[in-house]
């Protein structure tokens, strides 16, 4: 009998196909809270499927919506834009497009936030809403959203706690170790750049962060040469007048001076030349990432369902809405933030069916099997 709760509440008229409605994730994190409903997954293996099925959509379609969302900012940048990139750098001087990029990465952060730690959630369902994030930033790996995917294992990172941390499937929480690490900014973020390297793909979508902070620095490096260079030239002419006056003047031995002021001459010139060569060489390191920008903005993505359009528009309003509270209230209201609760135990006990139901498979290798597989590996 009690097989027959997921089963029930899936058929309510309330609920039917909620997969394919604006924000999804909702309807599931308040059913798996249930006891009744995780008693009757636990149960039944047709449940389970169900639920396995549901999540895999659920965190498809987000890491979709996240992807195309930063596309199509992406691909709205002109190059000029990433020329001078110090809007990027400092908000204060960016443009209105630079500004909806901020945004929107606002709008994704504060989602996130929002379907972890809603203040009305249980334990357990914060823990499923923290889980399905972890698969989306593996997703967004596979789509070669590399953006997306260091906006939201970042944030995941951020806002994680020991006591979500210690409620995952052993699996799932290696594989968030792995994606952490993955992100690591070390050495100029060496580990993402390395697996970025190794999959190639048409669809890369390189970390706005990894170009614009490049030209800013290629940047600043050329207008320190060409100030350089400029000094330099200076310097070769003074040194060629002060030449010709000492040949005007000099007997047929050349002095001491004169020999010292033609070596220098010839260094200073020797040094132009090597500055000439370091200037060519970075504007033809700035041209090469801007090409790569153009390149990876005429990617080709698919438009997302209306049931998606209509999640960000809804994710967004909640955002915005929340921004003006901040701003507006004497006492604005506390971010989303972690409950004071113990680690569920959703995966432990809760939805994990017994020990023969699941053909004596160690709950490790049943849950790794339930969830889809991480393309970093076991």
């Amino acid at each position: 009998m009690s097989g027959k709760h997921f089963r029930h509440w899936l058929d309510n008229k309330v609920n039917d196909h909620f997969w394919n409605k604006p924000l999804a994730s909702r309807y599931i994190d308040k059913a798996i809270s249930d006891k009744k409903i995780q008693r009757s997954i636990s149960a039944s293996k047709q449940n389970q499927i169900r639920l396995s099925c549901i999540e895999s959509i659920i965190a498809s379609d987000y890491a979709r919506m996240i992807d195309v969302k930063l596309r199509e900012l992406y691909k709205s940048f002109r190059l000029e834009d990433f020329k001078d990139p110090s809007g990027f750098e400092k908000r204060e001087r960016s443009n209105l497009l630079q500004q909806d990029y901020f945004q929107t990465r606002g709008h994704i952060e504060y989602f996130i936030k929002k379907e972890i730690y809603q203040n009305d959630l249980s334990a357990d369902a914060q823990l499923n809403a923290f889980r399905r994030w972890i698969n989306i930033a593996d997703l967004l790996l596979r789509r070669h959203c590399y953006e997306g995917f260091l906006l939201v294992i970042v944030n995941l990172e951020l806002i994680s706690n020991k006591k979500l941390i210690m409620g995952l499937p052993e699996g799932v929480k290696n594989n968030f170790a792995k994606l952490c690490a993955l992100s690591l900014p070390d050495y100029n973020h060496s580990a993402l750049r390395k697996f970025m390297s190794a999959n190639q793909d048409e669809r890369d979508f390189t970390p706005m962060l990894f170009n614009y902070h490049a030209i800013t620095v290629l940047n600043e490096s050329l207008s320190n040469l060409i100030s350089l260079k400029r000094q330099t030239h200076k310097d070769i002419k003074r040194l060629s007048r002060n030449i010709i006056k000492l040949e005007k003047t000099m007997q047929d031995d050349p002095s001491s001076q004169y020999d010292y002021l033609l070596r220098e001459r010839g260094d200073k010139a020797s040094f132009l030349s090597a500055i000439k060569l370091q200037i060519t060489d970075q504007f033809r390191q700035r041209k090469a990432l801007l090409s790569s920008i153009k390149k990876e903005q005429g990617a080709t993505y698919t438009q997302l369902p209306d049931y998606l359009v209509q999640t960000y528009r809804r994710l967004r309003k909640e955002h915005t809405k929340y921004q003006l509270k901040l701003h507006s209230q004497d006492n604005p209201p506390e971010p989303p933030s972690a409950r004071d609760t113990t680690p569920s135990q959703l995966y432990k006990s809760k939805l994990l069916p017994s020990f023969w139901a699941r053909s004596g498979k160690p709950p490790e290798k049943y849950w790794d099997e339930f969830f889809i597989p991480s393309i970093l590996g076991g």
